[in-house]
């Protein structure tokens, strides 16, 4: 299988994934916060050097990229500087993108204020006020325009306003009419609006939220996708799991793929990773068990890796030709 896997990933450059979600900006101002200030019990931020990148949806666009696929990324800015900054490192991860620019709202930023390591403060930029009906026209229009070319449609939900429950809707239509599957990373509680994706991929926290309970046991957990998928006409859920790895549900099977990371230095990242290679593996053909496979591979790989992880075909390749089937999958849990 793992020569297959590979030859099949080694396609990647041929395939494409149409990608539309909730674009970010991600900033870490890194410094010094060695002393209290003497106005108030906080302490004082000698600001060092600055780094921006992707976020959200851009930073899944940016993991598929880095897998080899081509990807064409289509979000909702501000008319702002933030906006010209989300351009620039699109055009040098090698993004297709078209931004829909929207002078009443922000470009969604975080900023991150980092001393030796440690976070201190996140300070957030944002509209989570849904689209109005003419940039939800101008957003489909483009989606429907790159449709006919792509292997699988992403679509990143991070409920910032960008992914209305019609454009959703319109999207999974026109998608399931080209024989393009739709894969869906959720947010909130409302599972409908996804109906008649192929796959979602919640992660844990996030499952519990769209399931309605706190289960944990896996076979409990898959009972309850397998009803979620049924209501809501949900082809099969992929559950991120942290340090307890993946659970695939599937319409008649349940795979559970436990964790592979040989040694955890950093978790930032990993998320986007899996996410990113579950689409790269089906829009290359191969199967859900076989893209979740490589999909927990990843994730395996970007947790020993500092920093946000990016895991390129490369990592993912020399894992492969180490590792056997047999020793991360066991069917029907």
């Amino acid at each position: 299988m793992n020569e297959t896997t590979l030859e099949k990933l080694s396609r990647a450059s041929e395939v494409k994934i149409l990608c539309i979600g909730d674009v970010m900006l991600d900033c870490f101002q890194h410094g010094e916060a060695k002393r209290i200030s003497p106005e108030a019990p906080v302490p004082v931020f000698l600001r060092g050097r600055a780094e921006q990148m992707l976020g959200g949806a851009a930073n899944v666009a940016r993991n598929m990229r880095a897998y080899g696929a081509r990807v064409c990324l289509h979000g909702v800015v501000g008319d702002d500087v933030e906006a010209d900054a989300v351009s620039k490192l699109a055009d040098e991860s090698e993004l297709e993108h078209q931004m829909v620019r929207d002078g009443g709202r922000p470009t969604t930023t975080k900023i991150r204020f980092v001393s030796q390591g440690q976070q201190l403060l996140r300070s957030d930029q944002e509209s989570k006020v849904p689209i109005d009906a003419a940039l939800e026209q101008s957003l489909l229009q483009k989606c429907l325009e790159t449709l006919g070319q792509s292997n699988v449609l992403v679509l990143s939900d991070y409920a910032k306003g960008c992914l209305t429950p019609d454009l959703i809707s319109a999207a999974i239509a026109s998608a399931n009419s080209s024989g393009v599957p739709v894969m869906i990373d959720p947010k909130g509680k409302d599972i409908s609006r996804y109906r008649g994706a192929w796959v979602i991929t919640p992660n844990e926290s996030e499952f519990h939220i769209l399931s309605g309970n706190e289960e944990f046991e896996l076979e409990k957990m898959a009972e309850s996708a397998r009803y979620l998928m049924q209501m809501h006409e949900i082809a099969n859920i992929m559950i991120t799991l942290g340090s307890r790895g993946i659970l695939l549900v599937t319409p008649t099977e349940t795979y559970s793929f436990p964790t592979v990371a040989r040694q955890v230095y950093d978790v930032s990242g990993a998320g986007d990773s899996v996410v990113a290679a579950l689409a790269v593996s089906l829009a290359c053909g191969l199967s859900m068990q076989q893209s979740c496979y490589v999909a927990n591979m990843a994730g395996g790989i970007a947790v020993e890796k500092s920093g946000t992880a990016v895991v390129s075909l490369d990592d993912l390749a020399a894992r492969l030709l180490n590792s056997e089937v047999s020793e991360l999958v066991s069917a029907n849990v």
